[in-house]
């Protein structure tokens, strides 16, 4: 039996809105994927969280999920980001800007990252403890952000890639020996009494292997050379040319891990 026009003006209205609402979805996710495509945020970003100082531009603090203007002291702003981090670890990226803390910034978990803006962005405590405490924890990386005195208490597997006082944290020198990573520079200074092999001792024994050394005679050299030879963890020979007379002295230079 045929049904009335009021029924099929009703079923094509029904189709017609199916259609329309499919379409639009259609429309919606070809437009996400496009806009995430062409570098647009990704709205979930729970791995990685944003802490915007005070004094930071009003476009950081725009973008940031968490401000130290929300809070009563700005570690506060901080601890919130770091404890909202996933258990299995994640980024805290700070802002250019000077956070004034309370108390250290610490959580129980490892592979966090603390990222700042280079040295824009500067962590003050009370120049003697440690603005972040990290020590038992494994996995950590600090990098880009200037602290205090205080520094921070790293793991020690940690990756230190900020500054304390503005000096690089990763670089350790000491007596003639830097360090940054796994790598080692050492550098002194020796003279070379003959014409023959001689043997030089390096500030302290490289743990793995040396694989470089280099000398410079004092006052530019000239034109003849101390050359080197049989390197080891502890130090490296030198036989200098026969057109060196007396004594002489040299600078070295050399690295490993």
């Amino acid at each position: 039996m045929p049904q009335s026009l009021e029924a099929t003006l009703a079923q094509l209205a029904g189709l017609n809105r199916q259609v329309s609402a499919e379409a639009s979805a259609s429309l919606l996710l070809a437009q996400t994927r496009q806009f995430i495509a062409a570098g647009g945020p990704v709205i979930s970003r729970s791995a990685t969280l944003v802490a915007a100082a005070s004094d930071a531009s009003a476009q950081s603090k725009l973008g940031a999920d968490y401000r130290c203007d929300d809070y009563a002291t700005d570690d506060l702003a901080i601890q919130a980001a770091i404890d909202a981090l996933p258990s299995g670890g994640g980024k805290v990226v700070l802002s250019e800007g000077t956070f004034t803390l309370a108390a250290p910034l610490s959580r129980n978990i490892d592979s966090v990252c603390i990222e700042g803006a280079g040295l824009a962005t500067r962590l003050n405590l009370n120049g003697s403890t440690a603005v972040i405490s990290a020590g038992s924890q494994s996995g950590w990386v600090f990098r880009n952000f200037d602290t205090d005195a205080g520094g921070v208490d790293a793991p020690s597997d940690a990756i230190l890639e900020h500054f304390e006082e503005g000096v690089h944290a990763g670089l350790d020198v000491a007596g003639g020996v830097a360090r940054m990573g796994a790598f080692i520079m050492q550098w002194g200074s020796a003279t070379s009494t003959q014409d023959t092999v001689e043997s030089f001792t390096f500030n302290e024994d490289f743990p793995t292997a040396c694989f470089m050394v280099t000398t410079q005679r004092f006052g530019g050299g000239g034109a003849y050379v101390i050359s080197v030879q049989n390197i080891t963890k502890s130090g490296f020979d030198s036989d200098r040319t026969d057109q060196i007379d007396g004594s002489v002295g040299f600078y070295w230079f050399a690295i490993g891990h």
